[in-house]
């Protein structure tokens, strides 16, 4: 496979078109993925990390205003421990607990972190937090949006009292997070803070058409869970979310899932190489039909000026013509003067 990426690769790189260079990465990436991966993701403050404490069950990630989650983190099952690593590969660990996170996702040297964790209930399964989609190091935001092609689940998070936000919309209407809508869960988190509002006007927007859609409320329930309080467990609707959310995990083939990711992206490379392919045919035909125009406003400019160019030869015969016989006449004149002098 990797013979067959490269010589795709070379066939399309005098394209020189960022679309296809995505998606050829894409399918290198996906060919070499191992485990299942859950990617969560949305806007700075939306309650990513709640909506990820919640699944796990305790507070383990840093919940609060404003970006928590500063690292790509990895959450899987092994013995409890942080692993942080940095972008030679090299890794330190550290006792798995909530200060320890707090201080690797604020470590200058871990380019991304791993958390493992021996009651994750959910083996072979990775799960994937990510910055938001408008962290304002970039560098973060173009990691969440790279890592959607490459999950085999994204939950994102959208706070409902907010609506959409124009980051939000900007996500949605993206082309290559289009094409993933059938793996893309989305939490209409923050229910608890719109209670009797009318929530229609997100449940019902275009640009959400095609998701799964799930209000809920992550607070609520993790509060709920770690107080023993049903009421608010029930009221948060997240258990509807997690009935729905286990189903699809546990269902999930991974190998038939991949193969269909890489022979989607495969047919996106079809088609953006036969669109740019016609349009520089169409260019190419275009620019003929110029050049044609072109030289065809040249040819009758090229005429204007000889035509010019005769009218001044012209008047200048004239001109000459003129002054010989001025000349002619002035001799005549001095001639005959000069014959009665003579005289």
């Amino acid at each position: 496979m990797d013979n067959s990426i490269e010589k795709l690769r070379s066939s399309v790189e005098s394209l020189q078109n960022e679309n296809i260079d995505f998606f050829v990465d894409l399918v290198d990436n996906l060919q070499n993925k191992k485990n299942v991966e859950v990617v969560f993701t949305g806007t700075i403050s939306n309650g990513k990390s709640t909506v990820v404490n919640a699944i796990l069950g305790n507070n383990l990630l840093q919940m609060g205003i404003g970006s928590t989650t500063a690292k790509i983190t990895y959450i899987n099952k092994g013995e409890d421990k942080i692993i942080g690593y940095d972008n030679f590969g090299k890794s330190t660990e550290t006792e798995l607990n909530v200060e320890s996170i707090k201080a690797a996702n604020e470590d200058a040297n871990h380019d991304y972190i791993e958390l493992q964790m021996n009651d994750f209930k959910y083996p072979n399964i990775t799960f994937v937090d990510s910055p938001g989609i408008n962290d304002i190091d970039s560098l973060k935001e173009s990691a969440s949006y790279a890592y959607v092609p490459l999950a085999d689940i994204v939950v994102f998070v959208l706070d409902v009292s907010k609506g959409l936000t124009a980051d939000e919309k900007n996500f949605f209407d993206d082309k290559v997070i289009k094409s993933h809508k059938d793996k893309i869960f989305i939490l209409l988190n923050g229910i608890d803070k719109v209670e009797g509002e009318d929530l229609s006007p997100v449940l019902n927007s275009e640009l959400l058409e095609g998701y799964k859609l799930f209000p809920v409320s992550a607070k609520k329930y993790l509060a709920g869970l770690i107080s023993d309080d049903n009421t608010k467990v029930k009221e948060s609707k997240f258990e509807d979310f997690l009935a729905y959310f286990n189903d699809y995990i546990y269902a999930i083939d991974s190998y038939k899932i991949t193969k269909n990711r890489i022979e989607s992206s495969l047919e996106s490379i079809d088609k953006f190489a036969t669109i740019q392919i016609e349009n520089m045919i169409e260019n190419v035909s275009k620019s003929k039909q110029k050049l044609e125009q072109e030289l065809q406003e040249n040819t009758l400019l090229l005429v204007a000026e000889e035509k010019k160019v005769q009218d001044i030869k012209e008047e200048l015969a004239n001109e000459i013509q003129e002054i010989k016989n001025f000349i002619s006449t002035k001799l005549q004149e001095l001639n005959s003067e000069i014959e009665n002098i003579e005289e």
